[in-house]
């Protein structure tokens, strides 16, 4: 095991992921709070100590989803990738409307999984938009999602706020079923993080999660499917971003841990085959995209210049410029479907 991958275990636990915008007080004001471009994301993560102690399984549970991690690391390559079967998952939409939220038709559904299916099972690898440095790692994860079941629900709540979950209970929102079996997806109005002032995008638990109830993943219908809002989340890659944290990824940069002093260089997001990065990239970045990256290691210094993969689906770039995953990155999804990788009751 790397010492990527080692750091990365020890500190990456029970995650609540989401794709927030810069702060700004939209809450209570008649401004639409997704007119803002600049996408930014964080973890929400549960202290490691304090997480042991209540959920004394856990550790156990994620020192086994990565021993699957490891033991796919080199099953997966370039001359085999074509022969791995195909994992079909089952999604439930739930269509949780409210306020001036439109109907959301089934082609708008039908448009967010054929994104999906774009990304994670394309038919032919589109390397025109990854540098020639990235592209031997470009890798089909030979994921499809297929629609199960559409639920419409009508709501008085306009302003969901994830820490409470309430879209998940069925008085206010949708009953979530059977999560172990289905993939739960959530698409409702305007979504608040921690901070009532931060709009989301959406967010989703990654396999460690404590709870069934709060499985799934939520998403804003104007950032879901193919559509033309004025955005830049018009073609459906804020879930493609948000099912990878689903499926067990982390932000390429990995999850920073100001407590331990851990850096970026020593937890990186598990991944080889990403390069190391200390921050999101947003909007479209121009290539090359170099930047230096400052490592504290044993109390030294050591400063080196990365070539940035801001094309990444793990990135915070606009879904225009967001285009590929790692063969490293589909090890980390495909472990998840392995027994006992949380979500291997998911496959049909």
């Amino acid at each position: 095991m790397t010492k990527k991958n080692l750091f990365h275990i020890l500190l990456l636990l029970t995650s609540l992921v989401s794709c927030e915008k810069t702060s700004n007080q939209f809450e209570n004001t008649n401004e639409d709070p997704y007119a803002y471009i600049q996408r930014s994301c964080g973890y929400e993560e549960i202290t490691d100590h304090d997480l042991i102690v209540k959920n004394k399984g856990l550790a156990e549970k994620i020192k086994h989803l990565e021993k699957q991690t490891e033991i796919l690391t080199g099953q997966f390559n370039k001359s085999n990738n074509k022969d791995l079967p195909v994992i079909k998952v089952p999604i439930i939409f739930h269509i949780v409307r409210s306020g001036d939220m439109p109907k959301i038709s089934k082609e708008i559904i039908q448009s967010q999984i054929n994104a999906l299916n774009d990304a994670y099972n394309p038919e032919k690898l589109d390397k025109s938009n990854i540098p020639d440095e990235f592209k031997d790692l470009m890798a089909n994860p030979k994921i499809e999602f297929f629609t199960h079941k559409i639920i419409n629900k009508e709501s008085n709540i306009i302003n969901w706020h994830k820490t409470e979950e309430l879209i998940k209970n069925p008085k206010e929102g949708s009953k979530i079923i059977e999560p172990k079996k289905y993939l739960n997806i959530y698409v409702c109005n305007t979504i608040y993080g921690t901070n009532s002032d931060n709009p989301i995008l959406g967010y989703a638990w990654n396999p460690y999660k404590t709870r069934d109830s709060n499985d799934g993943v939520v998403v804003t219908y104007k950032a879901f499917g193919r559509h033309n809002f004025k955005n830049d989340y018009t073609q459906g890659k804020t879930l493609v971003h948000e099912i990878g944290h689903y499926l067990n990824l982390s932000h390429i940069w990995g999850p920073n841990d100001k407590k331990s002093g851990a850096t970026y260089c020593q937890l990186g997001d598990g991944v080889d085959d990403t390069p190391n990065a200390s921050s999101p990239n947003y909007n479209c970045p121009s290539y090359p995209l170099i930047k230096d990256i400052v490592c504290k290691i044993s109390g030294k210094e050591e400063v080196y210049q990365t070539s940035l993969m801001f094309m990444n689906y793990m990135d915070y770039v606009n879904d225009e410029c967001m285009h590929m995953f790692t063969f490293g990155q589909v090890e980390r999804m495909r472990a998840t479907f392995m027994p006992g990788g949380g979500r291997d009751r998911l496959i049909k």
